[in-house]
């Protein structure tokens, strides 16, 4: 998978970009909200790692924003945050978030948790794919 992974703190990006390239992915690295965007402008993901709290652009804006672009659409997007309240459970489902997680994670769980969700991700297309098949 190639993975968009957007968070303030070097520590926190570095921790899960190892076990993520461990785990045999393609990591990029972005550290605030702009970053993230422009990565998107350049690059297709796979899947989209957000924390929230990050300076200038928040993760949210930054969500909001991609969301709108061609490249980031229909890629999955996952909360990773510290500070993620139930409270944002509408913003949750209008910026269709595919997945919230709690920090702190185990980077081998995060792995686990995203190739799951890129499977589902892909049988969906799959089934898509079938159905306009079945069309023809």
């Amino acid at each position: 998978m190639k993975i968009l992974f957007a968070d303030d703190t070097a520590d926190t990006r570095f921790l899960y970009q190892l076990g993520l390239k461990i785990a045999g992915h393609e990591v990029h690295l972005a550290g605030d909200g702009l970053e993230a965007i422009q990565a998107v402008r350049e690059q297709n993901f796979d899947i989209i790692v957000m924390d929230l709290d990050m300076p200038g652009m928040s993760g949210w804006e930054a969500i909001h924003v991609i969301r709108q672009m061609e490249k980031g659409c229909d890629v999955p997007i996952v909360i990773l945050s510290a500070y993620y309240s139930t409270k944002y459970a509408d913003r949750v489902q209008l910026e269709k978030v595919s997945m919230v997680l709690s920090k702190p994670i185990m980077p081998e769980q995060l792995v686990l948790l995203l190739e799951g969700l890129f499977e589902k991700k892909c049988d969906e297309r799959s089934e898509r794919g079938t159905e306009n098949n079945d069309l023809d």
